[in-house]
C-alpha cells in the first residue's frame, strides 16, 4: 500500500493528525521527513482503521440496557384488558372531534361546539358573530369595555351589538 492511494478526505486527515500530535514548525518539511522513513503507510492505515471503526460505531445502534426484572411492573392479564377497554372508550368518545396541531406543541384534540344551553340572545348573538370575518376583533373591544372579570356570554353580547353598529351602555365591571 503505498501513500499515493490514500484518497483527499484521507490526506486531510493525516493532516490533521500531525498538526494535533506533532505542532510540526514546518508541514512540509515533517512530512518529506517521514516519507523518507516510510512512517506515513502506517500512518495511512491508522487513519482507515479509525475511520472503520467510527463507521462501525455510526451504523451499531446502542446496546439498550437490561431491565432490572425487580424492577418491571407486573401486571395481570385483567389488568391488561382493563386498560385496552378504557383506551377503547376514550378514543371513541374523540370520534367526531376535529385535531388541530398548534405551533408549538403536540396535537390537541378540540371538541366540537355543543348547542349552547345558554339563552337565546347568546346563541344569536354568537350566531351573527360566526358570520362575520371580524368577530375576533369585536370580541377584544367588548371585552375590553367590560373588563377582564365580565361574564363569556355578557362579552358575545355586546360584540354582536358593536357588530350592528349600536352603542351599548357600559355595563358594570
Amino acid at each position: 500500500m503505498s501513500v499515493v492511494d490514500a484518497t483527499v478526505e484521507e490526506t486531510r486527515e493525516i493532516i490533521r493528525l500531525i498538526k494535533r500530535e506533532n505542532q510540526p514548525r514546518s508541514l512540509a518539511a515533517y512530512v518529506s521527513r517521514m516519507a523518507d522513513n516510510g512512517d506515513l503507510p502506517d500512518l495511512l492505515n491508522r487513519v482507515r482503521v479509525e475511520a472503520e471503526q467510527r463507521a462501525a460505531r455510526r451504523s451499531t445502534p446502542p446496546p439498550k440496557p437490561e431491565p432490572d426484572p425487580d424492577e418491571v411492573p407486573q401486571t395481570t392479564p385483567e389488568e391488561r384488558d382493563a386498560t385496552i377497554a378504557a383506551t377503547k372508550v376514550l378514543l371513541q368518545g374523540l370520534q367526531g372531534s376535529r385535531r388541530r396541531r398548534s405551533a408549538v406543541g403536540p396535537v390537541r384534540v378540540m371538541r366540537p361546539r355543543e348547542a349552547s344551553d345558554g339563552p337565546p340572545e347568546v346563541a344569536a348573538a354568537r350566531d351573527e358573530l360566526n358570520r362575520r370575518g371580524d368577530a375576533f376583533n369585536l370580541m377584544a373591544l367588548a371585552h375590553q369595555q367590560l373588563g377582564d372579570y365580565a361574564a363569556r356570554d355578557d362579552v358575545i353580547v355586546l360584540a354582536a351589538k358593536l357588530a350592528r353598529g349600536g352603542t351599548p351602555a357600559m355595563a358594570p365591571t
